[in-house]
This record gives structure tokens, sequence and C-alpha cells, in this order.
């Protein structure tokens, strides 16, 4: 019999609360780091550009964008500058991003908050010289350029300036500022590693991605966000994260959007919006490469021919589907695994995904259960799918990266 003496319910707290922030939080920054870490997308990575060397010197450059109003009266970006943890000025190489200062507004620590230009360098470690700047200059061994989008880009109606109508950096105010330091840190460091680092909500167009070595895509990345990328891109960390959106090749790949007047909504959005409409993106659904390489997929076991849909109340059959997944390389790494499932009423849709991790050259066994009931679809009310349902797994929503077998429902 279970002893019903001492506390019940959750454990004492080990973190405070007062004045609107939280002590002893170092558990907290953990899972900051740790979120960061496994969230950065690895888009580019041309002749091994990384990981870095901890030698020589290595720049790391960004622009200040200055975005808030000028006066009360203008609309030349967000009129609120005195309530805003940046100040109304993004400095990309020395600045914390956590999110825009709407909806997605966070207040952070500075005192334990670490930019990108200060993780590079704490990564580095002695062995090499990191330096900051706002313009480039040459004589570097290697080039970090961190880029992105400002709140007044993203700011959507909150700052008066409206949804992006570009994915252009800079699509707004100050614009070609980001992307000729870019071109500049190329054109003053011919034949060595330039690596782009893009801080923003989605995707954006980049004019200089096949002058670039490496391009990594680190959202918001949160008050230790520079730790997390000073690890990554020395390689004390290996990349995993992988797009949860499709990056269009362009703008007009999109739909129009023009508040309802003509703009028809339906199901297919993202991924299943590209399929239908044989559109190529630039980066698909799940794309994120690493420093293991390709994974490779085999042996798609669905433990059953056939399963029961819910009736009633019923939640159904759970049918636990499992992947040898197999580093192809020779550094561990963690792979997401993405289950799809498609049948004649539905398209290809997410319905699953899990993390592994696996040694170089080992394979290890995924398992994602696939609930039944998750294959419910509106077709003027709820229903099931009846008869055969594609069963699709892999490391991305490309048909090339996945394997697939056939489940009937019942």
């Amino acid at each position: 019999m279970a002893s019903t003496s001492g506390t019940s319910g959750l454990k004492a707290a080990t973190t405070s609360f007062s004045g609107g922030s939280i002590g002893n939080n170092d558990a907290h920054v953990n899972i900051a780091l740790e979120a960061a870490t496994k969230s950065m997308v690895l888009l580019k990575n041309d002749k091994d550009a990384l990981p870095l060397k901890k030698s020589g010197k290595i720049l790391v450059l960004g622009t200040k964008e200055s975005y808030g109003a000028s006066s009360a009266t203008t609309k030349d970006g967000i009129s609120n500058v005195s309530d805003d943890i940046n100040g109304g000025t993004i400095d990309f190489a020395n600045g914390v991003r956590v999110g825009d200062v709407g909806s997605s507004r966070v207040d952070f620590d500075p005192a334990k908050s670490i930019s990108p230009f200060q993780g590079i360098k704490d990564a580095a470690g002695s062995g090499a010289t990191v330096t900051s700047a706002n313009a480039a200059a040459g004589g570097a061994d290697a080039v970090v350029v961190v880029v992105g989008l400002t709140p007044y880009d993203e700011g959507e109606e909150y700052n008066g300036s409206g949804d992006r109508s570009t994915l252009a950096l800079n699509g707004k105010k100050n614009m070609g500022t980001q992307n000729n330091l870019v071109m500049q840190a190329v054109s003053m460091n011919p034949g060595k590693p330039v690596i782009v680092v893009v801080e923003a909500g989605g995707a954006i167009d980049m004019p200089w991605r096949d002058m670039v070595s490496a391009i990594v895509m680190a959202w918001y990345p949160g008050m230790v966000g520079g730790k997390a990328l000073g690890q990554l891109l020395f390689g004390d960390a290996n990349f995993s994260g992988k797009l949860p959106v499709t990056w269009p090749a362009s703008v007009n790949d999109f739909p129009a959007f023009d508040g309802g007047a003509t703009t028809q909504m339906d199901y297919l959005l993202g991924y299943r919006y590209f399929e239908d409409k044989g559109t190529k993106p630039l980066y698909q659904f799940g794309y994120g490469q690493s420093y293991s390489g390709k994974f490779k997929y085999g042996n798609l076991q669905i433990p059953c021919s056939d399963a029961k849909a819910p009736s009633g109340n019923g939640t159904g059959s759970i049918v636990k589907v499992s992947v040898d997944v197999t580093n192809m390389g020779t550094v561990k790494g963690d792979e997401v695994v993405l289950l799809f499932a498609s049948f004649p009423m539905v398209s290809k849709q997410l319905k699953g995904f899990t993390r592994v991790t696996v040694d170089a050259g080992k394979t290890v066994t995924a398992t994602i259960p696939l609930r039944i009931s998750d294959l419910k679809y509106w077709d003027g009310s709820w229903k099931y799918p009846s008869g055969a349902v594609k069963i699709m797994v892999g490391s991305s929503s490309a048909d090339d990266d996945l394997i697939s077998d056939s489940l009937m429902v019942k």
C-alpha cells in the first residue's frame, strides 16, 4: 500500500516570482538553451563550411536597424518604443531576439542573456579572435552575418504597417541594407566561408543564397540563443531542427490574401497547397541538414493489416508504426521522424512525429503511435476513412524522403 504521509501534490517550487520576474531560474534558462539548440535549422552547408574551426580571425557582422517612430504623430515604425525591449533599434550581431513587441513579446533577463557575437566568442575559446562590427571588412578567416526581420517588418496591424507584402529583408523600411552587408562580406573575403544566420519568424528572400557558404535559420532564438548558435556553428552541438513551414521560392507561390474580398479559405495549406498546385518550394516542410549527413530509413512496420475506426464516444485503434533510422555519417545526431497519412478524400497530412538520437553508423528503431481517431476529416460532417490509408514515414514532406505502406481502416 502506498504511503499517505508527507506532502501531496506538486513538488515545492524551486523558483521565485517577484516584480514580474522569475528568480532562481537556471532550470528555465537551460530549457531555453535546449529549445534554441534543437530548433535552429541548417538550410545550407556547402563544402563543409561548418563546423567552423576554433582558430584564426572570425568576424561577426550585423546591421543596426531602426524601426521606431520619429515622432508620436508618425507611423514610420512602432510608436510605443518607450515600452519596447529593443528601444526601437535591432543590433543583429550584439542584440538578443526573443520575438517582436506585439503578441509574441517576451521579457528576458539581460544579465543572463547571450547575443550571437558573445555566443560565438565564448564557443571559439582562446583559439580564435572573434570581433564584431556593423559594417563589412576583409581579412577574416570566416564571417558570420546575422540578418533578420524587425518588429516593424513582422508586427502586422499592431504597428499600423500591415502584413508583409514581400519576403524581402527590411521590406517595409531601410530596404537593401542587410542584403548589401551580406554581399559585401562575400566580396571582401574571397574564398573564405561566409555564414548567414537568419533571425525571423518566417521565410525571407535570399538573393545571396548562392554566394554564401552556409545558412542557418535561427528563428527568434531566445535569451540564450547566442550560446546555442555558438555551440552549433563550432560543432559542439549538432543541428537537428527541421522547418515547421514550407519555404517558398517566391512570394508569388502563395495565394493572394486581401482580407477576404477575394480570398477563399480551404484546407490546402502549407505543403498540401504546394503539392496540390504542383509548385516546388525552395525548402520543403521538414527540411533540415545535419553534421551527420543523410539518415537512411527502412523496414517500415505497420503491426496490423487493418484497424478499427472509432464509433460513438470510442477512441478507435492506436497503431504503433515503427521504422529503422540509420545514421549514415560519422557524427552522432538527432533525427526528427515524420509520419504522414493520405487517403482518397484527404491529401498528405502530418499525423505524428518523434525524435531519436542515433550514433554514427548505427541504427535505431523509431516508433510513432498513430491514432485512427486522428484520421477524421470534414466532408459536410465529420467522417473517418473507410478502406486503404497510405502511411508515409521519413525526414520531410517531400515524396523522395518518404517510404510508405498501407493500412485498411474499417
